[in-house]
């Protein structure tokens, strides 16, 4: 059998649903959401999991969650043409408070993922973005006319989301 790098790492992540894990196993929509963001080591991935499980059904988790849930449900159904964001296009105040918040908290974020500390990262991030971004959303319509500032609003909901699902998980999968 002429199996590939491809074959054996997608065997070794289907594996994952199976494994003997320590009681309480983690669930299945937990394992699909950390298989959901990039990663080629699966010891890592199992770290991940773990580091979840461990905060499930805590208000840490749940507030994460729901960030990564909002940035990502604006964005699903919308189309993204801006990379970066442009802090020139700001109109309301509560757009610069949330890049204000991002920019003071990036580098804190990633730093605990780098550290492999994913459930201090996970709830730094929910700490982060929960409050702000509820006001946003409140206060601030993204979809709007003008597409340069929707863009904008747009750029600045993907740069929170990718900030925890390129690095931990997309915990918009989570049931």
């Amino acid at each position: 059998v002429g199996w590939g790098m491809p074959q054996v790492v997608a065997i070794l992540a289907e594996r994952l649903y199976t494994f003997g894990w320590p009681a309480p196993a983690p669930s299945r929509d937990l394992i699909d959401a950390v298989l959901s963001s990039p990663w080629e080591d699966l010891v890592n991935v199992m770290d991940r999991i773990l580091a979840l499980r461990q905060m499930d059904g805590k208000p840490t988790l749940l507030r994460a969650a729901k960030v990564v849930e909002r940035t990502h449900n604006i964005l699903k159904s919308a189309t993204l043409k801006q990379g970066d964001v442009d802090p020139g296009r700001f109109q309301e105040p509560l757009e610069r408070q949330l890049w204000d918040r991002y920019q003071q908290n990036r580098e804190r974020v990633l730093h605990l993922i780098r550290s492999r500390s994913y459930a201090e990262a996970t709830a730094c991030y929910g700490e982060t973005f929960f409050d702000p971004l509820h006001a946003f959303f409140e206060r601030v319509m993204v979809n709007v006319n003008e597409e340069a500032v929707q863009q904008n609003r747009l750029a600045l909901m993907k740069a929170i989301n990718v900030l925890y699902t390129e690095h931990i998980a997309d915990l918009s999968k989570l049931v």
